[in-house]
C-alpha cells in the first residue's frame, strides 16, 4: 500500500497540459476501465534518477516524472490491456485487494488523458506538433533605426498583418532607442494591440513622459521596462543621461498612474557587475513588478559591444547566483515585508526566452530564431531575432521574410550534438545568436553546453528527491 501511495504522491509532470471540461470523477473512472490505452514508450528516452524514472521525449515536448509503481503501469499501457487487466496484475504482484488499488490507478490513468500522454486504441491519433513549432510568439520593435529614418506605423501594421496568425498570441517588445521619442508611436500602440491576444512591453528609459499619451498606454500596454544602471547616482546618470536617477521615482509614479506594471530593466556592465544585488534590492525597495536583467542586442555588428558583461563571464556566473538567492529570500513566506504586501517580486533573465524550460515545456525548433520570434526596424525590415540586427541577415520586406523562413529551420541551425542530446527539448540547443556572435557560426556548440546539462541534472534530481 505504501508503494502505490508514494508514485501518487510523487507523480509529477512537467509539460503544457491541456485540460478539459470537469465532468464527475467516478463517471470518468467507469469510462476508463475497460477501455485499452497505448502510451507511446518507443518515442521516450526512460532515464532512472534517485528513485525515479524521468520519461524524455525530444519528438512530443514531454517530461513525465513517475517512481518505479509509474513505470510498471506505463510499461503496461501497450494497447492490449484493458485499465481492469492493469488493477488485476498489479493486485496480484503487490498482494493488494483490487477495490484498493483500482481508484488510484484510475487516478492516474486519468491524468495522462487529460494531459494527452495515452490514447484511446480507438481513437485516431493525431499532433500538430510540427505546426506548434512554427508558431509566431515574440515580436520585437526595433525603434533604433538608421539616421534620419523615422518610425513607419503603417508598414508596422502591414508586416504584423502578414505573419501573425488569428491563433497566434504574440508578445510584442519594443525596444531599441527611447520609444516616447517617436511622435506617431501612439499610433504604433493601436496597431500593435490589434487583438487582445498580443501582448505589449515597451521599453523605456523614462526620460521622456508623454503625459497626453496616458490613455494609449494605459489601453493597450501589458507592461513597462524602465531602465535602470547603477544605484550611484553619477554613474547611473553617465549611462542613461545626466538627471536620469533622480527623475526616475517621477517616471516610476507616472506609468503607474496609467496602471500598467512596472519592472526595472537592467543591462549589467563592467561599470555594475558588483552592484546588481544592490540594484535588486533597490527595485523591491521600490516596490516594482520585478527586474529583468538583459544581456547584449548587437544593432549592426557582428561583435560584442565594449563593457557588456561577455567579456566578465566568470564573475557574472557567479553574481546570477547571488541574485537567485536574494530573489528566494525576498519572495520567501517568512520575508514579512513581501507577505504583508501581498506581492511576487519576479528575477528574469533575456536570455532565459532562448530555453524552453521547466515550467512550462516550449514546442518549438529551437530558441526560437526566425520562426517564433523576428525583430523589425523603423522602415521595415526583418531580422530572424533582436540579436541579429546586421545586413547579413536583413530582410527587406514580409515577403521576402516569409520565402526564406525554412533556412532557419531546425537542422539548418542546430548542432548535430544537441540533436541527439536527451536533454535538447530543455535548453533547446541555447541561443543561436549568441552561439553565432561568439563562435562565428549559427550551427556551432553552444559555449554554455556543459554548464546546462549540468544544471539540467541537478534540477532533475532535485524533483526526483521531492
Amino acid at each position: 500500500m505504501d508503494i502505490i501511495w508514494e508514485w501518487v504522491s510523487n507523480w509529477s509532470i512537467k509539460a503544457v497540459c491541456r485540460y478539459g471540461a470537469e465532468q464527475n470523477e467516478k463517471e470518468r473512472g467507469l469510462e476508463v476501465l475497460n477501455k485499452y490505452y497505448i502510451f507511446a514508450k518507443d518515442k521516450y528516452l526512460i532515464k532512472p534518477i534517485e528513485n525515479s524514472f524521468f520519461l524524455i521525449s525530444n519528438e512530443l515536448f514531454e517530461v513525465l516524472c513517475v517512481n518505479e509503481t509509474g513505470i510498471e503501469i506505463i510499461n503496461e499501457l501497450d494497447g492490449t490491456k484493458t485499465v481492469n487487466d492493469i488493477i488485476s496484475k498489479l493486485s496480484g504482484d503487490y498482494g493488494i485487494e483490487e477495490d484498493i488499488i483500482s481508484e488510484l490507478v484510475v487516478q492516474f490513468v486519468i491524468k495522462l488523458v487529460k494531459s494527452d500522454l495515452i490514447t484511446d486504441v480507438l481513437s485516431e491519433y493525431s499532433s500538430n506538433t510540427i505546426n506548434k513549432q512554427d508558431r509566431l510568439r515574440r515580436f520585437y520593435v526595433s525603434i533604433a533605426g538608421r539616421e534620419g529614418e523615422e518610425l513607419n506605423p503603417d508598414i508596422i501594421a502591414d508586416i504584423l498583418e502578414m505573419v501573425q496568425t488569428d491563433n497566434d498570441k504574440i508578445l510584442i517588445y519594443v525596444h531599441g532607442k527611447e520609444p516616447m521619442l517617436h511622435s506617431r508611436f501612439d499610433e504604433v500602440l493601436q496597431i500593435l494591440s490589434k487583438t487582445k491576444q498580443n501582448n505589449i512591453i515597451v521599453c523605456t528609459d523614462g526620460n521622456i513622459l508623454r503625459h497626453g499619451w496616458k490613455t494609449a498606454i494605459q489601453e493597450y500596454v501589458n507592461g513597462i521596462m524602465l531602465k535602470f544602471a547603477h544605484t550611484d547616482r553619477e554613474i547611473n546618470d553617465q549611462v542613461l543621461g545626466k538627471g536620469h536617477y533622480d527623475h526616475y521615482k517621477e517616471a516610476l509614479q507616472f506609468y503607474r498612474d496609467c496602471r500598467v506594471p512596472v519592472y526595472m530593466n537592467v543591462i549589467p556592465t563592467e561599470k555594475n557587475i558588483d552592484s546588481l544585488t544592490d540594484i535588486q534590492q533597490y527595485a523591491y525597495d521600490l516596490h516594482m513588478n520585478g527586474i529583468q536583467f538583459q544581456t547584449s542586442c548587437f544593432p549592426g555588428s557582428v561583435k560584442p559591444q565594449d563593457g557588456l558583461v561577455k567579456d566578465y563571464e566568470g564573475q557574472y556566473k557567479q553574481v546570477k547566483k547571488e541574485l537567485y538567492k536574494l530573489s528566494n529570500f525576498l519572495n520567501a513566506w517568512r520575508n514579512n515585508r513581501s507577505k504583508s504586501a501581498g506581492r511576487e517580486f519576479p528575477l528574469f533573465f533575456e536570455d532565459d526566452r532562448c530555453f524552453s524550460g521547466f515550467r512550462a515545456l516550449s514546442c518549438m525548433s529551437h530558441c526560437g530564431l526566425m520562426l517564433n520570434e523576428i525583430s523589425v526596424d523603423l522602415q521595415g525590415r526583418i531580422y530572424p531575432c533582436h540579436k541579429l540586427h546586421c545586413d547579413e541577415f536583413m530582410f527587406k520586406n514580409a515577403d521576402e521574410y516569409l520565402a526564406n523562413k525554412d533556412r532557419f529551420k531546425k537542422e539548418r541551425v542546430t548542432n548535430n550534438k544537441c540533436n541527439e542530446c536527451d536533454f535538447w527539448l530543455i535548453c533547446m540547443g541555447g541561443c543561436r545568436a549568441d552561439t553565432y556572435h561568439h563562435r562565428g557560426e549559427m550551427s556551432a556548440l553552444s559555449s554554455a553546453c556543459e554548464e546546462q546539462k549540468l544544471k539540467i541534472m541537478e534540477r532533475l534530481t532535485m524533483i526526483a528527491k521531492r
